[in-house]
């Protein structure tokens, strides 16, 4: 039965073929990608089928021929099957059966039409059906009439437009013989415009020209098909000059003598752009540093990786395939998985943020962020997908920024505020025992010198050392810190309920850092290492806080210092005095800053060869209500300290200017100069320029007028930012006095780089100069360098007539001093400056 099925069928579509007008159908249709079964309309019965049905069905027999339907086809039985396959191009998805017997189907596209021709009636169907079961029953084809070969073109006719693919049939040549509907609508081009044309016309010109070469050398046997019976995707160009891509399969059919070539396309356009958009989805996925995985709602399995996933866990897809997220989360059990995701599964929550740790295959964990979301599509099963990150660097940059926050990055010791905490907790615990707790500071004596001498790198090794031995004599019980420099800070812990008992027992301990911070170091070689200055404080209870005891241990270190190196001192009622003096003075210079008069400037005048007045110096003072006048070395410091120099520099300033202006209008002083000076914390202000133009301009003093005088030490904080700050006044008209001259700093090279008008030759040279021979030497230089340099040199703090004589003799031209005048207020100066024009009016 089985050969005389086949040779039937292949008899009819031999017949078919028979006449110019189908000679190319039957070959066509079994060239097709698609399935095509025949069945009489009436009746859920194959009467015929194409070789790619058989392909699919996949029926071990091949045996189609008279099989039920229904067997094949699970959706339609009985009087359904009949009724479906008489709706025309109906599309239905169906559940084929493999035939394999096991019932597992695929799914596929199943487009249905009722054959119609002009000759047949409604009932044609069934006759065409009854007559093809005759033919097949007697296994012989007894009737070639001409009836029975326009019934067969027909029915092939009517099969092969109902086909998806695009169909077209050529010679040798590459001329098309013919094309179904589909391809006429694929291109675009009417049927009889493509019916005798090049194939060529339906490619782009290159793909064009390679065809045509191809074709040539095909048809001469020189080169075997490549592409004949394979699939492959062209390109091809549409009427409208659109080109797309197509998939096409070719074979080469022989009728009679004749060569021709049948080609089956499918327009996969569409198809390709979802292929390169999910390879491109793939890719980013892959390139991305996150991990994506997707698994299951209901089993939990992950069903999809990509390469961050694999990467971090050592798996490989296939082994992360067969796992579920709680398989790689160790502090979860799979039911803690699932109730930990319930609220998404519930709609209570739309994104689930957490960290956790994830396992490597070779068992060692890392932290990971996680976000979870539930994605549920129409007719896809319910996923989730988890991006996952690696936050291991992550978190190595939070405990170090903890540790930087708490510790010292030089030494690994606790800083300020790690050991504030640490006292506060100190405090408490002796307020609840009653036993005494000490807090040290110390400071290692000429330290500066030594950073100064080998650099800061031997510097900072020195300050290692010292701090390791520091902790080596104070052990795990008592704890230590770097407050920044040179400083180190001691919490003693509960040492004795007896003053006395604990005053020796700290004292002891201080002796020992001092002796452990004297011995030879790597840094400086065999010499005893540097001395040490420290100070403590004794408490035993909690009223006193914990910064107020910081300040005590200072004052008793600076008392320290004081004794000369290598001393300890405690805080005691004297120095309580003091601090409780400073105390009251801070709050009265804050006051004296927000009242009007208290703090004033006076005037010291500067003199030339012939003692005339040529400026001024201007010098605050405090008419403090209580103390009296008070001179700057009693509140100048502690304004520094607490961050009220620059509110009392900025008040001189403006009574300075003011002052200046008004004696310019009353006396012809154009050429004189009022100087004033400025802090290190003045010159680092941003606004400080502003400052001055202000000032200048609500006052009505000329900047030519106003110098401002620095010292060596506020310039050699910040030599660039200085020299950049004072070249902004420079510009403004503004002039610049170096203080201090020759006092420690002084190089040719740093006072080339400065914008200064003159030079002030300090003190110190001044009152040394009639007894020391090195003095005159060094004043003699001075001046010869400002000479050089084109600078004007005041020479302060002259006393008396021999200096001046002698600096005279030196080349100096000017001068300030107690011999000239001492600072006076600004009513004084008036007074003089009336009697000096009166006298010259009267010569």
């Amino acid at each position: 039965m089985n050969h005389k099925v086949r040779q039937a069928i292949a008899d009819l579509f031999e017949l078919a073929a028979s006449t110019s007008s189908n000679k190319w159908l039957a070959l066509v249709l079994d060239e097709s990608l698609e399935p095509v079964i025949h069945t009489p309309a009436d009746k859920a019965e194959i009467i015929s089928y194409l070789q790619a049905a058989g392909e699919l069905i996949d029926r071990r027999s091949r045996e189609l021929i008279k099989v039920e339907l229904q067997e094949t086809v699970a959706v339609l039985n009985g009087e359904t099957s009949r009724s479906t396959f008489k709706v025309a191009r109906t599309l239905r998805i169906v559940n084929l059966f493999n035939g394999k017997g096991d019932h597992q189907g695929l799914m596929v596209a199943l487009s249905v039409t009722p054959e119609q021709t002009d000759d047949l009636k409604d009932d044609a169907l069934p006759r065409i059906a009854q007559l093809a079961e005759q033919f097949i029953s007697a296994g012989v084809l007894e009737d070639q009439s001409q009836q029975a070969i326009e019934h067969s073109f027909n029915i092939n006719r009517a099969i092969l437009n109902t086909l998806y693919d695009a169909v077209v049939m050529t010679d040798l040549e590459g001329r098309i013989q013919s094309v179904n509907p589909a391809l006429v609508n694929m291109f675009g081009y009417p049927e009889n415009e493509l019916i005798g044309e090049s194939i060529t016309r339906l490619m782009p010109p290159e793909v064009a020209h390679h065809h045509s070469g191809y074709m040539h050398a095909y048809a001469e046997g020189k080169t075997p098909g490549k592409i004949m019976g394979n699939m492959r995707a062209v390109q091809g160009l549409k009427a409208d000059g659109t080109r797309f891509t197509l998939q096409i399969a070719v074979t080469e059919a022989r009728v009679g003598s004749e060569r021709l070539l049948v080609a089956a396309l499918q327009d996969i356009t569409e198809s390709e752009e979802i292929r390169l958009d999910l390879k491109r989805f793939r890719m980013t996925l892959d390139s991305t540093l996150d991990c994506v995985f997707m698994f299951d709602a209901q089993t939990l399995r992950f069903f999809y990786v990509n390469q961050g996933a694999v990467d971090q866990l050592g798996y490989t897809p296939t082994e992360l395939l067969e796992l579920h997220p709680y398989d790689v989360k160790p502090l979860y059990s799979e039911s803690e998985f699932r109730q930990m995701i319930a609220p998404l599964l519930n709609g209570e929550i739309r994104r689930l943020n957490f960290q956790t740790v994830h396992r490597h295959k070779n068992g060692h964990d890392l932290p990971v962020d996680v976000a979870i979301q539930y994605v549920k599509m129409e007719n896809e099963p319910a996923r989730f997908i988890a991006i996952v990150r690696d936050i291991t660097q992550q978190q190595q940059y939070k405990e170090e920024i903890e540790h930087l926050a708490y510790f010292d990055p030089l030494t690994n010791l606790p800083n300020r505020s790690q050991i504030a905490l640490t006292l506060e907790r100190c405090l408490h615990k002796c307020a609840e025992s009653g036993y005494f707790g000490a807090l040290m500071l110390t400071d290692l004596d000429d330290f500066k010198t030594i950073n100064d001498t080998l650099g800061h790198r031997d510097g900072d090794q020195l300050l290692v050392e010292i701090s390791d031995r520091f902790a080596n004599v104070l052990g795990d019980r008592h704890s230590i810190s770097r407050l920044g420099g040179d400083e180190f800070l001691v919490v003693i812990n509960t040492c004795h309920r007896d003053y006395n008992a604990a005053f020796e027992q700290v004292s002891h301990m201080a002796e020992q850092l001092l002796a452990a911070a004297a011995l030879p170091t790597a840094t400086l070689g065999e010499a005893p290492s540097i001395s040490t200055s420290l100070g403590f404080v004794l408490f035993n209870d909690d009223s006193i806080s914990a910064s107020e005891l910081m300040r005590m241990a200072d004052i008793a270190m600076y008392d320290a210092k004081k004794k000369g190196k290598n001393h300890v001192s405690l805080f005691d009622n004297i120095m309580q005095k003091e601090l409780v003096e400073e105390h009251q003075l801070t709050a009265d210079l804050k006051r004296a800053l927000a009242a009007e008069n208290e703090i004033v400037p006076w005037f010291q005048p500067k003199v030339d060869r012939d003692g005339r007045f040529i400026g001024f110096e201007a010098l605050a003072r405090w008419h403090h209500p209580e103390r009296g006048l008070l001179n700057p070395i009693s509140f100048i410091g502690l304004a520094e300290k607490k961050n009220l120099i620059v509110p009392l520099s900025d008040q001189i300033l403006i009574k300075t200017c003011r002052q200046m202006s008004r004696w310019r209008e009353q006396f012809s002083i154009e050429d004189w100069t009022v100087s004033v000076n400025i802090s290190q914390s003045q010159l680092a202000m941003c606004n400080f320029p502003d400052k001055i133009a202000r000032a200048l301009a609500e006052t009505g003093l000329p900047a030519s007028a106003l110098m401002l005088e620095v010292t060596e030490s506020v310039i050699a904080e910040s030599i660039e930012a200085s020299v950049q700050q004072m070249g902004r006044l420079r510009s403004m008209g503004v002039r610049f006095s170096l203080d201090d001259f020759g006092t420690g700093y002084s190089s040719l090279s740093y006072i080339r780089q400065l914008p200064i008008d003159e030079l002030k030759i300090d003190r110190s040279f001044v009152n040394t100069l009639l007894s020391d021979p090195e003095t005159h030497s060094i004043v003699k230089v001075i001046l010869s360098l400002a000479d050089a340099l084109k600078l004007d040199v005041i020479a302060e703090g002259i006393e008396h007539e021999e200096q001046w004589q002698v600096l005279q003799g030196l080349g100096c031209s000017g001068f300030q001093g107690y011999f000239f005048s001492h600072p006076q207020p600004p009513e004084v100066i008036l007074e003089k400056l009336q009697s000096s024009y009166q006298s010259a009016s009267a010569d």
